[in-house]
C-alpha cells in the first residue's frame, strides 16, 4: 500500500485502482454518490420543468377553450346578421302577401254587398 496527501491507494490487484478519503468512502462509493446526487438534481430540475410546461399547457387549453367560445359566439351572431336579411326579406314578402289577401277579401265583400243589394 502506498499513502500520499490524504488518499490510500490499494493495489491488491494491478487491474483494480481504489483509493480511499479520509472520511471512509472509497472513491467509487464517493463518485456514485455525486452521481447520485448529480442525477437527482437533474431529476428535481427536468420535474420542476414539466410541472411548468403542464401549467403553460393548462393556461393555454384555457385560452383555446376560451377563443373556441367566442369563436362559435362570433360564427352565431355572423349567421344572424347573414339571416337577417333573408328574414326581413321575408318578411316584407309576407306583409305584402297579407296586404294583397286583404285587398282581395274586401273586394269580395264588397262585390256580395252589391250582390245582396241587387
Amino acid at each position: 500500500m502506498t499513502e500520499g496527501a490524504g488518499l490510500k491507494n490499494n493495489s491488491v490487484n494491478d487491474d483494480v485502482d481504489v483509493c480511499y478519503h479520509g472520511n471512509g468512502l472509497s472513491c467509487r462509493e464517493s463518485r456514485s454518490g455525486d452521481l447520485s446526487s448529480d442525477y437527482r438534481t437533474l431529476y428535481l430540475k427536468v420535474l420542476q420543468e414539466n410541472l411548468a410546461l403542464k401549467d403553460e399547457l393548462q393556461e393555454k387549453e384555457l385560452l383555446l377553450s376560451q377563443n373556441k367560445v367566442e369563436l362559435e359566439r362570433l360564427q352565431q351572431s355572423q349567421d344572424c346578421s347573414t339571416d337577417r336579411p333573408a328574414l326581413l326579406e321575408l318578411e316584407r314578402f309576407s306583409s305584402f302577401s297579407s296586404f294583397l289577401l286583404t285587398g282581395l277579401l274586401l273586394e269580395q265583400q264588397l262585390l256580395l254587398l252589391l250582390l245582396l243589394l241587387l
